[in-house]
């Protein structure tokens, strides 16, 4: 969905006080055609009130922290959720109903909330990420290529290391890894074994 307007897309932040929802926030000055029109956080955040600007070393920018998500929808073209799995459900329902498109950067998703997903992509514009960075878009492609190439006598396992904040092990990203392998070897959809380790 296009802007309605001239200018820049106007962004609502969903999690612009966690730490990847700050770093949004610190990168937006550096896209001249985004701007950061509202910034959301839960209802319990210490931030609520607080410029986003500032939570994220930026100095003010003139966006408070709100928890009213369907207000701030409707000072914004698109949605960023960087927010907690046990929000996205409401987040997506928010924007579909606001016909905002979102991008979807959580992860942990249910059965339930993928039909979510998949109900909600008909109304709306959705990009579901794990990870948005380039370098992790570009593994993805690295490890379906391995996979498509290495014989089924290989083994393929995903290991990865966290900061011990970390709140997803495995992680989003680590998942998507293991998925692009899979889907390489046995088509879309298609799953076989695996393990996970726990975290130690």
């Amino acid at each position: 969905m296009a802007a309605t307007h001239r200018g820049p897309v106007r962004v609502a932040l969903i999690g612009a006080t966690g730490r990847m929802g700050r770093a949004v926030v610190r990168a937006v000055p550096e896209f001249p055609r985004a701007a950061l029109a509202a910034a959301v956080a839960s209802a319990t955040s210490p931030g609520l009130g607080h410029d986003a600007g500032e939570l994220a070393g930026v100095g003010s920018l003139g966006v408070p922290v709100v928890s009213d998500l369907p207000l701030a929808l409707r000072q914004a073209d698109v949605a960023i959720d960087f927010s907690l799995p046990a929000a996205t459900r409401a987040n997506l329902l928010a924007c579909r109903a606001a016909r905002k498109p979102l991008l979807l950067c959580t992860t942990g998703f249910t059965a339930a909330l993928e039909e979510d997903l998949s109900a909600a992509s008909r109304d709306v514009a959705l990009l579901v990420a794990a990870n948005v960075s380039l370098g992790a878009a570009v593994l993805v492609e690295l490890v379906r290529s391995a996979a498509r190439s290495l014989t089924a006598g290989f083994d393929i396992d995903v290991l990865e290391m966290h900061h011990r904040t970390k709140r997803d092990a495995p992680s989003g990203t680590a998942l998507t890894l293991a998925a692009a392998a899979r889907e390489a070897r046995l088509g879309p959809g298609r799953a076989s074994g695996g393990r996970a380790a726990p975290r130690a």
